[in-house]
């Protein structure tokens, strides 16, 4: 059980990083909350996890943290670099400057 909690958490900070970019309740903030639930609903499915209280509040508590992980990512990087809506471009281009600085 563990190890689906965290990859709740891990699927759900690329989201939240997203979420922390664009403007609050826009179309775009909709979308960053809810496209993983589906992916989420399924695994829990897939898992036959099904619907027990104590198992969905574990997940939805794993759903927040992931979100608000982003969220703080998003926050720090914007204070010491330019960040866009894409964590994964930004990890990319914070390494970059990382190795062109060290040359």
């Amino acid at each position: 059980m563990g190890l689906v909690i965290l990859s709740v958490i891990l699927f759900n900070i690329p989201f939240g990083y997203w979420r922390g970019y664009v403007r609050k309740f826009s179309g775009h903030w909709f979308l960053s909350i809810h496209l993983p639930v589906p992916v989420i609903a399924c695994l829990r499915l897939s898992l036959g996890l099904g619907w027990d209280l104590r198992t969905f509040l574990m997940f939805v508590a794993a759903y927040g943290t992931g979100q608000w992980l982003g969220v703080k990512w998003h926050r720090h990087w914007r204070k010491i670099m330019r960040v866009s809506g894409c964590l994964f471009r930004d990890i990319l281009w914070s390494r970059w400057i990382i190795l062109i600085s060290r040359s």
